[in-house]
């Protein structure tokens, strides 16, 4: 989720619109010029992704799993990365797999030729053409009205669903989508004790137990990477 990636930072990559079509399938979409000289710490999601990578040697393209935790991508040597982001449960609809096959994982996928030396623009119509040619079906009706808060499903067939079409489950799901929360209100200014509180935590103790169990180091460390990311951004020439 580029925009809470690195401490917000991922902000300054560039958004793309998702065609009307897609809505129900694709989240989001973005892509980067140049990797930077550090690598990324991305917060774990709830989401899939496809992402496009390329380098002066190498092009790659992986569908990457929802993740329970933090990872460190060193993105210095690409020249282009474009990423979609898959709406919760669309994963197996498009692999006609489980989800929890993925978790926490890259699988490399075939490179079209084609897109070796394309524009970002011709990047992402092949890869939202690939989901458009994938999509069998649709999301689980169960897992949607669930997401929607217009039912309940009982604990072994709600654990049962989620770890089939999203790949973790609904208790790692509510924690990841907390996490979330609070990133966006801390980046819109609100303060810790309160963005504990509208963010569904017990406390402030709470939130930084949390934040460092999942990111991997204290709410002020990782929003400090942004902020570090940023002003270097703006003092080079």
């Amino acid at each position: 989720m580029f925009d809470l990636d690195q401490g917000g930072a991922g902000s300054t990559a560039v958004r793309h619109a998702v065609p009307r079509d897609l809505a129900g399938l694709v989240a989001g979409a973005w892509s980067q010029k140049r990797g930077g000289a550090h690598a990324w710490r991305i917060v774990p999601d709830t989401c899939s992704h496809l992402v496009f990578w390329r380098s002066e040697t190498q092009v790659s393209l992986s569908v990457v799993g929802a993740r329970r935790t933090f990872v460190d991508i060193d993105s210095s040597s690409r020249d282009l990365t474009v990423g979609v982001r898959l709406c919760v449960g669309v994963l197996p609809v498009l692999m006609r797999d489980r989800a929890n096959l993925f978790t926490d994982r890259g699988i490399a996928l075939s490179v079209p030729q084609v897109l070796a030396r394309a524009s970002v623009r011709e990047v992402l119509a092949g890869i939202l053409g690939w989901v458009r040619e994938r999509a069998a079906g649709e999301v689980d009706a169960r897992l949607r009205a669930y997401l929607a808060g217009e039912s309940t499903l009982p604990a072994r067939s709600r654990q049962r669903l989620f770890q089939r079409d999203v790949g973790i489950g609904a208790c790692e799901f509510r924690r990841i989508d907390r996490l979330h929360r609070a990133i966006r209100l801390r980046q819109v200014g609100h303060a810790w004790a309160r963005i504990a509180s509208d963010a569904g935590y017990s406390d402030q103790p709470h939130l930084a137990r949390e934040f460092q169990a999942l990111v991997g180091e204290s709410p002020t460390a990782f929003l400090g990477r942004g902020r570090n990311l940023q002003d270097a951004g703006r003092s080079s020439p």
